[in-house]
């Protein structure tokens, strides 16, 4: 067996709907809190990188949970 497969095995065996679930939850506070922090201490560049890290979560959230389901 070599380290490459042993690498994607334990790389595929933490993929679990908990993972997704966090990285949901990451989603949910980037968009929600964070933004919210950023408009009100007026910082346009962090409010942009919390949406745009936000989205990024849940894509890759939504990408987890349909191909485990």
């Amino acid at each position: 067996m070599s380290s490459e497969q042993t690498l994607m095995e334990t790389v595929l065996a933490l993929l679990t709907p908990q993972l997704a679930l966090l990285l949901l939850l990451t989603a949910a506070y980037l968009l929600i809190f964070c933004t919210k922090d950023a408009q009100t201490k007026n910082h346009p560049k962090a409010e942009k990188a919390a949406r745009i890290g936000g989205w990024l979560y849940a894509v890759l959230a939504a990408t987890l949970a349909i191909h485990l389901f």
